[in-house]
C-alpha cells in the first residue's frame, strides 16, 4: 500500500530493528526499540534510555570513541511529518515561549536544527557527563522531533520549531555497556523540570516499576501545571516472556498523556504496548529525525519512544498559543481532537494526535473537561498555511477561478441592474427590479 501523496510505505528494516531488553535483579527493564537504516548497509544502533528500579552501579564515564555514530542518513520519506502537517499550525503558533524539558540521554547541542534553543538542564548520571552532549543519540533525535528547524533546503523539521528544549540527562545506553540512570534520578529530573520554568515533560522511556518517588514526583509536576508526556512502552521485543499484562511507568500514572506508536497506513506499530492507560498515538515507525554524531545529519528511528515527541511537541504549540489553559485542559483538548482510530483500531488511545485542530478547535467546554470523554469539537475559524499536497485541498488556481466567476457575476448584475433603475428613476419596482 501507499499512503496518499508521500510516496511508498517504508518496509522493516530486519536486523536494523534492535530490542534493546535488560533485566536487573529479576526485574525486566523496557528500552526503546529503534531501527536505522544505513546508506549502504543495514545494523542495528543502540539509541535507547532505559533504568532500573535500584541504582545501577560500576562502568566508567563515556569518552569520545565509545559514543554512538548516527548513520548518514538523508531527510526523505519523511511521511511522519506529512500525516501530522504541523506547519499548518505556524500561522498562529511555532511553540514560541515554551519550554520542553528532554529528559534522556542528553542533547546534542550543536545540531544545526536546534542551534540556540538548547538550554542546559543537570546531568545526573554523576560520570563525568554534559547534558549537552549525547554519547547515545536517544535525547538528540527526541528533541528534534519536538522542535527541529528547517535547515538550509533539507525538508526536515519538528513539531514546534519555536520551542526551547531543557535538556536533562538522566539515562544512557551504550553498546556493550549497562544501562545508567534510575528511578530515583528520573523523579528527581521531573521535580528539576517542574521547577524550572517547563511547561511540558517528555520522558521516552519506561520502568515495570512503580517507584513511589517517581509517582509523588509526576503528581507534583502535575501539580504545577506542567503536561508530562510519556512512552506507552514496546513489547514483544525478544524476550520468551509474555509481556501484554506488564504496567510501563510513568506513562500508567492518573493524569500522564502516554503515547502509543503508529505507522504509515495509521495502524498501531505490533511493538507499540496495549494498555487502558494509553491516550493517544502519534508516528512511531521509520520516523525521521536528527542526529547527533557522526558524519549524517538525520537518522531513520522506530519505537514509542519517537512517537511521544511528537505529542510533547503539539502541546508546546497548544500552551503557547492558549496560554490560559490548564495542563489538564490541554490533555483533554489534545485527545477531543485527536484522529479517532480507524476501524476501531485498539491500543491507540483517543486516535493520533492533529497539531491544527488541537490549536484550533474550539470545544463546548474548557472548563471540567474530563480527560477520559472527550467532547465533540468543530473546527475554529482561523486563518490556515498553505494546503499542503499530502493531503489535498483548494489550490491557488481554484480560488483564483472562484474569484473571477464573481466578478463576472457581479458586472452582468450591475448591467441589468442600473437600466432598471434608471428607468423607474430609482423608485422601488413591484417585481424586485
Amino acid at each position: 500500500m501507499r499512503a496518499p501523496g508521500i510516496g511508498p510505505v517504508p518496509k522493516r528494516y530486519g536486523a536494523a530493528d534492535t530490542a534493546l531488553w535488560s533485566r536487573r535483579r529479576g526485574i525486566a527493564v523496557c528500552c526503546a526499540a529503534v531501527g536505522v537504516r544505513l546508506r549502504t548497509a543495514l545494523t542495528g544502533l543502540l539509541l535507547a534510555a532505559s533504568w532500573s528500579a535500584s541504582v545501577v552501579t560500576g562502568g566508567s564515564p563515556a569518552s569520545a570513541d565509545q559514543c554512538v555514530t548516527t548513520p548518514d542518513a538523508a531527510a526523505t520519506n519523511l511521511w511522519a511529518l506529512h500525516r501530522l502537517q504541523p506547519e499548518r499550525a505556524w500561522p498562529l503558533t511555532t511553540g514560541a515561549g515554551v519550554t520542553v524539558a528532554v529528559i534522556d540521554s542528553g542533547v546534542s547541542a550543536g545540531i544545526p536544527a536546534l542551534s540556540g534553543r538548547v538550554d542546559s538542564g543537570p546531568d545526573l548520571l554523576d560520570d563525568g557527563g554534559s547534558s549537552m552532549s549525547d554519547c547515545s543519540g536517544h535525547g538528540s533525535l527526541v528533541a528534534g522531533i519536538i522542535a527541529g528547524s528547517p535547515v538550509g533546503s533539507d525538508p526536515f523539521h519538528g513539531v514546534a520549531p519555536g520551542a526551547r528544549i531543557m535538556s536533562i540527562r538522566q539515562n544512557v545506553q551504550l553498546p556493550g555497556e549497562s544501562p545508567q540512570g534510575t528511578t530515583t534520578g528520573l523523579a528527581e529530573a521531573v521535580r528539576y523540570a517542574a521547577d524550572h520554568g517547563a511547561e511540558v515533560v517528555n520522558i521516552s522511556s519506561t520502568s515495570v516499576v512503580d517507584d513511589p518517588a517517581l509517582r509523588t514526583a509526576v503528581q507534583y509536576a502535575q501539580e504545577k501545571d506542567v503536561v508530562v508526556v510519556a512512552a506507552a512502552g514496546n513489547d514483544d521485543l525478544g524476550l520468551s516472556a509474555d509481556h501484554t499484562a506488564t504496567t510501563y511507568y510513568p506513562a500508567a500514572y492518573p493524569g500522564v498523556l502516554a503515547v502509543a506508536g503508529t505507522d504509515a497506513n495509521d495502524q498501531r506499530v505490533d511493538t507499540s504496548h496495549v494498555a487502558s492507560y494509553v491516550a493517544i498515538a502519534a508516528p512511531g515507525k521509520d520516523v525521521v529525525s536528527t542526529g547527533p554524531n557522526g558524519p549524517g545529519k538525520y537518522a531513520v528511528v522506530t519505537g514509542t519512544s519517537f512517537a511521544t515527541p511528537f505529542v510533547a511537541g503539539v502541546a508546546a504549540l497548544v500552551r503557547a498559543y492558549r496560554p490560559t489553559e490548564t495542563a489538564k485542559q490541554v490533555i483533554a483538548r489534545l485527545e477531543a481532537t485527536a484522529d479517532p482510530p480507524p476501524g476501531g483500531n485498539a491500543g491507540i488511545g483517543a486516535g493520533i494526535v492533529d497539531p491544527y485542530l488541537a490549536v484550533t478547535a474550539l470545544l463546548p467546554a474548557e472548563n471540567g473537561v474530563s480527560q477520559t470523554s472527550a467532547p465533540a469539537v468543530r473546527p475554529a475559524a482561523l486563518p490556515t498555511a498553505a494546503p499542503v499536497a499530502a493531503r489535498g485541498g483548494v489550490g491557488p488556481a481554484v480560488l483564483g477561478a472562484v474569484a473571477a466567476l464573481g466578478v463576472i457575476g457581479a458586472v452582468l448584475g450591475m448591467g441589468l441592474w442600473l437600466p432598471r433603475g434608471r428607468a423607474r428613476r430609482w423608485r422601488p419596482g413591484r417585481r424586485g427590479f
